[in-house]
């Protein structure tokens, strides 16, 4: 069942399976775990956050610098002002993209962004490209600064994520692709859910979506608040990604699929194959389904020739298409190498 609220402290250590939401991040109020958040647009969150948990160890920053910042965001600086009274280190200029060069030294237990959004480009097309490879090299570059047993909260607009349970009327393929990019960067989705846009708004939390504000949207927030007719208001839906444990199942874990011709002799026998595949080390615990889709036969050898679709997926263990890719290599190299005789294989 996938969280449609963000429950409180007490109701959440009664879900089971509750990894926490973007105003507690699954922790106990006052904890001393280690919190990162990066690119916090005018500081907002950090201080909502702050708010809600008051945790003891966080660093708040942003991808402006303290100028730029102040410049965009003429209100950032009360902001400021309240996160450093309240002991929060504060850093401005850090690229979600290469968190090591910034924290050397570092790892944290929890690791948020919130509404991510590729620096401005002069690109006027396919920029969801962009933002694809903004999710995947930050991803990449939080686990590296990411404890063992660390979270990552990743907040997206709705059909952003492309996940099976938030609202995505674009569909996956116009999505980021998130369930791909956690899996290059050796991550699982283990949870998502809406965001509490009420009690975000409540602590003083204001989306800043784009370079120019005015641009920016809008989650779901209370009627009463006053906002400009023209800005839409939006679902945030927030994807929290941790390393796999082989326990926790994964949501939406990829599944990739490759197809292979093999030119065959009479012999040819495709239940001996099937049987071959299950067995192969190779494919033990990937393989999701083989499928024959395809039969040739060469008009000028007569030889003739099949092509299976292989399937590969692990809810556990979730693996990109690259490799899956290598995965497929392996496997299409033993049958022709091992079985081709057994199987009937030219």
């Amino acid at each position: 069942m996938p969280h449609t609220k963000l429950p409180t402290r007490d109701q959440g250590s009664e879900r089971s399976g509750w990894l926490g939401g973007v105003l507690d991040l699954g922790m106990e109020e006052g904890g001393d775990e280690k919190i990162l958040v990066v690119g916090d647009g005018d500081f907002s969150y950090s201080l909502a956050m702050t708010k809600s948990l008051r945790p003891t160890n966080l660093i708040a920053t942003s991808y402006d610098s303290l100028e730029e910042l102040k410049e965009k965001y003429p209100n950032s600086s009360n902001i400021l002002i309240s996160l450093s009274d309240r002991g929060v280190c504060l850093m401005h200029g850090v690229d979600a993209r290469n968190l090591e060069s910034h924290f050397t030294d570092s790892k944290f237990d929890r690791i948020v962004f919130m509404f991510p959004q590729h620096p401005p480009s002069n690109r006027s097309k396919n920029k969801i490209q962009l933002h694809r490879t903004l999710l995947e090299e930050f991803l990449l570059s939080a686990r590296n600064v990411l404890t063992d047993k660390g979270r990552v909260f990743l907040t997206l607009l709705e059909g952003q994520g492309g996940t099976t349970i938030e609202n995505a009327p674009r569909g996956y393929q116009n999505s980021w692709y998130t369930n791909e990019a956690a899996a290059k960067a050796g991550l699982m989705i283990a949870d998502v859910h809406k965001v509490d846009s009420k009690t975000l708004y409540e602590f003083g939390y204001v989306s800043r979506g784009y370079k120019d504000s005015k641009k920016g949207f809008l989650l779901n927030i209370p009627q009463k608040a006053k906002w400009k007719k023209k800005q839409r208001q939006k679902e945030g839906w927030t994807h929290v990604l941790m390393r796999p444990d082989g326990k926790t199942r994964a949501i939406d874990s990829p599944l990739n699929c490759f197809d292979n011709s093999f030119w065959i002799t009479k012999d040819f026998c495709e239940k001996k194959l099937f049987n071959y595949f299950k067995e192969m080390k190779e494919s033990k615990g990937y393989l999701k389904g083989i499928k024959l889709f395809d039969y040739y036969t060469d008009e000028d050898s007569g030889n003739f020739a099949v092509g299976f679709r292989f399937s590969y997926t692990n809810s556990y263990y979730p693996v990109s298409r690259e490799a899956a890719w290598d995965i497929n290599g392996k496997v299409r190299d033993r049958i022709e190498s091992t079985f081709a005789s057994k199987l009937g294989l030219r």
